[in-house]
């Protein structure tokens, strides 16, 4: 019996591991955002760019600011395509949280 749960321990960290080989520094994914951190109106995710990965977390930004703090990679989906958000263009000297980047975002504009 302990032969199996060992032999599936060491699947998953594989398979962990290839998941985590799919994300690079300048990928575009996206960020849900929390029902209470957002108006009826508002996206269900913030399109955001990976700026940094550190220990297997992602520190992101946006054209706005760094989004503060390190993302898993469970809490982050990449995005298909062309990315549209260059790291270039995000404005490295500001710092917000993932709540006042939704609000920036909003179509409503700020709450």
């Amino acid at each position: 019996m302990e032969e199996c749960s060992n032999v599936g321990a060491g699947e998953g960290i594989q398979l962990n591991d290839i998941k985590l080989a799919d994300l690079n520094v300048g990928d575009n994914v996206l960020i849900p955002v929390a029902d209470v951190d957002r108006g009826p109106t508002d996206a269900r995710n913030v399109l955001v760019i990976v700026m940094e990965i550190k220990d297997d977390k992602y520190k992101l930004g946006v054209e706005q600011s760094i989004i503060n703090g390190y993302y898993s990679f469970h809490q982050i989906s990449k995005t298909t395509g062309t990315p549209t958000i260059l790291i270039e263009n995000v404005d490295q000297g500001i710092k917000k949280s993932l709540r006042e980047v939704v609000k920036l975002q909003s179509i409503t504009g700020p709450r």
